[in-house]
């Protein structure tokens, strides 16, 4: 996921020194919306290393994005 982050980022900044700006407006989108699932995946990862820390009411939501986790690993 961080790879591809990269990889897009480094699209966007070509796309923009080329000027053309369109594209880049639909990378950044693209960006954006990876960048976003990127930080819930991270706070998520958090919280269950650090879950005796926080009042978690979606206990189970954690426990199932762990799981999703562990899958996204095997990608």
């Amino acid at each position: 996921m961080f790879y591809s982050h990269l990889k897009l980022t480094k699209n966007e900044a070509v796309t923009m020194i080329q000027k053309n700006y369109q594209m880049d407006i639909e990378i950044f989108d693209e960006i954006e919306g990876e960048i976003l699932t990127m930080s819930d995946y991270i706070a998520a990862g958090i919280v269950m290393q650090f879950y005796y820390r926080f009042q978690c009411p979606y206990i189970y939501y954690f426990e199932f994005l762990s799981y999703s986790l562990k899958f996204l690993h095997y990608l």
